[in-house]
């Protein structure tokens, strides 16, 4: 095989996994904005009806936004382990 073809494969390949990767990031971020609008909207209600579940409320929020956080730090690209594509 030509050096430019395993260039170009080699290439794709990165971009197919990087791809992959950017996916897999805006699924997780989906599932944790899911979750958090979800706490705002338990919040919403739990302040209408019973003013005793606020603080309990209040903290679910805290704890969600701070789970996106850490997994957002965690997902940083120099936290991700590239695979070394130039072993075929």
């Amino acid at each position: 095989m030509s050096v430019k073809v395993e260039i170009i494969i080699s290439l794709t390949i990165a971009l197919v996994s990087g791809t992959i990767y950017l996916i897999k990031i805006s699924l997780q971020l989906k599932d944790y904005f899911e979750k958090i609008e979800n706490a705002i909207h338990q919040i919403k209600a739990d302040l209408e009806h019973d003013n005793e579940k606020q603080d309990e409320a209040i903290s679910q929020i805290k704890k969600q936004v701070n789970y996106l956080h850490s997994n957002l730090s965690r997902l940083s690209p120099e936290n991700f382990h590239w695979p070394n594509f130039m072993d075929f």
